[in-house]
This record gives structure tokens, C-alpha cells and sequence, in this order.
């Protein structure tokens, strides 16, 4: 993976409030289920409304979809949190796009395309950790997306608007 470091991502966006942003689902767990401190700087600017956090609904859907799979269940027992509350957070999050047409990168991952396809169309940052988008970063990165992990929002020391 291309190492993108916060910094030169910052510098080299005009006006990053107007960047779109696509988080896949193992990101949107982190962020209201497991509470992964890699993942708490974007949730910060999530809930301040400082990510331009695009998804479609088949996204909404594959949300829906895992948060009835057994050991999250389970998770969610014991975090005493609903599956209703964290799909409330999501929608609330994001802004609803129309499905993006398939992008000439194909992932390894099959449910991983449809965050491929819409981060290409938009020229977007992707932000995930799932090791088959990881391994297209350098490609994604000619086509202006860039591939970054969510801990990249954990310095203090950007800002996104």
C-alpha cells in the first residue's frame, strides 16, 4: 500500500469539505460497535459533520445485512447496543448516492467492489482496512482515489475544513 500520510493527503485536496469520502462496513463497525481506537479521530470529524460521507443502498443493505450475523449479535448484546441504533448512526451519517458503475479495477472480494466502484467514480478517499482493497491501493491511487486506513484521522493536528 502507498503510504498516505495525513499531511500530504491535507496538502493536496483544495477544499477537502468538498471530498468525498466512502468507509466500508468493517470501518463502520469500528466506529459505533467496537469502538476501535483507530477510528476515533473519524468519527470525530464524522460527527462533526466534517466528512462528505457518501454510500448507496446497496451499502445500506450489506450494512443491514451484517449486523444480523451471529457474533455481532452477540457483540451487540454485550455492548448493549441495537442493531437499529448503529444502522441509525450510519444513515444519519451519510449522504445517499445512486449505485456507481462497475470501475476497471476488479477486487479480489467480491463485496468490496461496490466501495471500489463508488470511490473511483467519485475520486474519493476509501477508507477501509479489508487487506483485498488495501492491495489495490497504488492502482486506486492513479485514479485519484485514495486508499487509507482509519487511524490516518487520529493526529491532532488536521483539520478537514
Amino acid at each position: 500500500m502507498d503510504n498516505v500520510t495525513l499531511s500530504n493527503l491535507t496538502n493536496k485536496l483544495e477544499d477537502q469539505s468538498k471530498r468525498f469520502f466512502v468507509i466500508d462496513t468493517n470501518i463502520v463497525l469500528d466506529l459505533w460497535l467496537f469502538q476501535d481506537c483507530n477510528s476515533i479521530g473519524l468519527k470525530k470529524l464524522i460527527i462533526n459533520k466534517q466528512v462528505n460521507w457518501v454510500a448507496t443502498a446497496a451499502m445500506h443493505i450489506e450494512v443491514k445485512r451484517v449486523l444480523t450475523y451471529s457474533h455481532l449479535v452477540r457483540r451487540l448484546e454485550h455492548e448493549k447496543i441495537s442493531a437499529t441504533e448503529i444502522l441509525m448512526n450510519w444513515e444519519q451519517s451519510v449522504t445517499f448516492v445512486e449505485e456507481a458503475s462497475p470501475c476497471s479495477l476488479s477486487c479480489s472480494d467480491s463485496d468490496d467492489q461496490k466501495f471500489i466502484d463508488l470511490a473511483v467514480v467519485n475520486h474519493a478517499v476509501l477508507i477501509s482496512k479489508d487487506k483485498a482493497v488495501l492491495q489495490l491501493a497504488n492502482q486506486l491511487k492513479i485514479l485519484k482515489v485514495d486508499c487509507v486506513l482509519p487511524r490516518i484521522f487520529n493526529d491532532s493536528n488536521h483539520a478537514l475544513n
